[in-house]
């Protein structure tokens, strides 16, 4: 929808320019026969002309041109690989570089959507008419389905055995964010306008796009947690004299020292405390 509008903006738009600059042509005919009109006027006009001539045709141009798959104008600058982009029914919904540890999401009708850090990601919850399906964040498991990967798929909830409701009016990502501006995104699939009855196709193609968006912030989440394990500092153990008198018992009861080198070692450690 949001790709649509904007195309039909500037097809519109375009249009409008350059009936304007045809308007002007007009005009600036009549005035050029006039020789009262002056100069300056008429070249003023004609600028005028071509200004809006271009710009016109330049929307003209946007609105009818085909679109892309791939978002050109967003999180760049990594190999593809590293880059997944998750679709909508209206365009491009969620995106995740995973070289700049960076993600970015349109809600509504954003046209550019907006970034986070990966670290900004605190929960996400999948809710269906109303209904929380599948949810999970950081330090938590997925509660509500299984996880299958970055391109795979969070099976269950979603696309279980919830037949209760033949017709899904409402589904809906939520996701928290470390960020007290704006601390909670949501991400709409379907809403009353595009309600769906859940046998049909198009239900199981959106399912699809939600279980990508998923399984990717739930990868996001794990990342983040496996790196706040590796950053916790390790505290040396600290061994007390007695300990190293017992690790010499050990190897005196084991015949690797003699009773003399124990009592050596005995009587250093003991000096040293």
């Amino acid at each position: 929808m949001r790709e649509k509008l904007k195309r039909f903006f500037n097809i519109v738009g375009g249009i409008l320019f350059i009936l304007i600059s045809f308007a002007l042509i007009i005009v600036t005919g009549v005035m050029w026969s006039e020789v009262s009109t002056n100069t300056a006027t008429k070249y003023l006009f004609i600028g005028f002309i071509l200004a809006f001539l271009l710009i016109g045709s330049a929307m003209l141009y946007d609105g009818c041109k085909k679109k892309s798959n791939n978002s050109s104008n967003v999180i760049n600058n990594a190999p593809n690989d590293q880059i997944k982009t998750i679709n909508g029914p209206a365009g491009v919904i969620a995106e995740f570089n995973n070289t700049k540890r960076q993600c970015r999401f349109w809600e509504g009708l954003s046209f550019r959507g907006k970034e986070y850090l990966y670290s900004q990601i605190v929960s996400y919850e999948l809710i269906e008419n109303g209904e929380s399906i599948i949810s999970g964040g950081l330090g938590s498991a997925v509660v509500g389905g299984l996880l299958f990967g970055f391109g795979g798929a969070i099976i269950g909830g979603v696309t279980g055995e919830r037949t209760s409701r033949e017709k899904c009016v409402s589904l809906i990502i939520k996701i928290t964010i470390n960020d007290m501006s704006k601390p909670t995104i949501f991400l709409s699939f379907i809403d009353k306008y595009s309600a769906v009855e859940k046998s049909s196709s198009k239900y199981n193609k959106i399912t699809k796009q939600v279980h990508e968006c998923l399984s990717a912030l739930q990868l996001v989440c794990e990342t983040q947690s496996t790196e706040v394990i590796s950053e916790v500092p390790t505290v040396p153990t600290k061994h007390t004299t007695a300990d190293e008198i017992r690790k010499f018992k050990n190897l005196l009861d084991e015949g690797v020292i003699t009773n003399e080198e124990f009592e050596a070692a005995k009587r250093n450690l003991l000096s040293m405390s």
